[in-house]
């Protein structure tokens, strides 16, 4: 049978190894429930959590998993060193002659405590790698976050800014409408009236022509009449027809034809409303004339240049002129409608003062122009990064030509 204190030595071992075995079969458990939920989310089976956050579930697992070998390994290795120390304490104690005889035991105790101790090195350095990553990975977790909350503030804002935009562009659709429908209502009553005037001014040279007509044939009538009395001298008793009434009605004519052109002159349509459809910052400086307004709604005559800005006066007349201004930047901006004469002398006809975000400034006003004459929109102060909305319009429209 074994010496007592062998057996005590080697069941301490043994008592020491199972208790270790009972912690990685614990510590094997916990992985293999940790390993089902990193399979169950790639098969799909679970879909209850997003990837984010699996990969920081896995993260966090693998770094407590570590850090339990860890805690393993350092219980184990100070019972180890309690046996070995009890283990030399004995040898020490024993007969001279059984040193030797186990100092090959002694040598490779010391060498699997080496090993163990580069294990728990190996598996410290490993820990701390782990918990570097999780923290990588944290940081990138929280930009991510960060980059998603704000990708998603800005998309609010650009859909709302998009709803914005579309309900301006149906009112200008509409207004565009309107502004159409009544234009064609009120040519559709010119022209009526033009065809009205035609056919009365037809009826009357009409009727004109065939009296003219009737006494042309009655003048031929007696005039054969005369050329069977050849020796009757009737000359003095008939004094030659002179078509007189001929000659006035001929003028009748001139006079209605002279007045149907002048009232189809009149009658005319002379107008331009144009705005503007780019939204575009520009950098203006004072004194400037604006080009920006680069759509044309409708430009009755062709007198105004979309290339220069500028409205050229075809003839006299009372004209009215407006200005809208909307734009998108809280500035303290003035714009102006000038005339400028055929001899270079300038005069501000309306002024708009715009100084909030987003609103509408407009001014209306009357204008006695001369043939040459110019219309355009000034900038009266330097304007930096202005952009200007879809509501910005400049219009003319002739009420009375001279």
């Amino acid at each position: 049978m074994r010496p007592v204190r062998q057996l005590k030595i080697i069941t301490s071992q043994l008592e020491l190894l199972e208790d270790l075995r009972i912690q990685l079969d614990s510590l094997l458990v916990y992985i293999n429930n940790v390993l089902k939920t990193g399979e169950s989310w790639i098969e799909k089976k679970d879909d209850t959590q997003t990837f984010l956050e699996v990969n920081m579930l896995l993260a966090n697992e693998t770094s407590n998993c570590i850090q339990k070998c860890l805690d393993i390994a350092r219980e184990n290795q100070e019972l180890f060193q309690t046996s070995s120390s009890t283990e030399q304490k004995w040898l020490v104690s024993r007969p001279e002659q059984s040193i030797s005889s186990d100092d090959s035991m002694l040598q490779s105790s010391i060498v699997h405590n080496d090993e163990i101790e580069k294990s728990i090195s190996s598996i410290k350095s490993i820990s701390k790698s782990n918990e570097e990553n999780c923290a990588t990975l944290l940081r990138y977790y929280d930009t991510l976050n960060n980059l998603t909350n704000a990708q998603s503030e800005k998309m609010q804002i650009m859909d709302q800014e998009l709803k914005e935009q579309t309900k301006q562009f149906e009112a200008m659709r509409r207004k565009q409408d309107e502004t159409e429908k009544s234009y064609l209502q009120k040519l559709d009553e010119v022209k009526s009236d033009l065809i009205a005037v035609r056919a009365a001014q037809s009826s009357k040279i009409s009727c004109t022509q065939s009296g003219a007509s009737s006494k042309a044939k009655e003048t031929a009538k007696r005039g054969n009449i005369l050329e069977d009395f050849d020796d009757v001298e009737f000359d003095d008793l008939f004094p030659p027809e002179t078509p007189k009434s001929d000659k006035k009605n001929n003028f009748d004519v001139g006079v209605f034809e002279g007045r149907l052109a002048l009232l189809e002159r009149n009658r005319s349509p002379l107008a331009f409303d144009v705005s503007v459809d780019e939204l575009i910052e520009r950098n203006i400086k004072q004194g400037e004339i604006l080009k920006c307004f680069n759509s044309v709604l409708f430009n009755k005559g062709n007198n105004y240049n979309l290339k220069t800005g500028i409205f050229t006066a075809p003839f006299s007349g009372l004209y009215m002129c407006s200005l809208f201004i909307d734009i998108n930047q809280l500035q303290d901006l003035q714009f102006c409608v000038c005339r400028k004469a055929a001899n270079g002398s300038e005069s501000v006809v309306v002024t708009t003062h715009a100084n909030k975000k987003n609103s509408t400034f407009c001014d209306i006003g009357l204008v006695d122009l001369k043939p040459s004459d110019k219309l355009y929109v000034k900038a009266m102060s330097d304007c930096v990064r202005i952009q200007f909305n879809f509501y910005s319009h400049f219009m003319c429209i002739l009420l009375n030509k001279y």
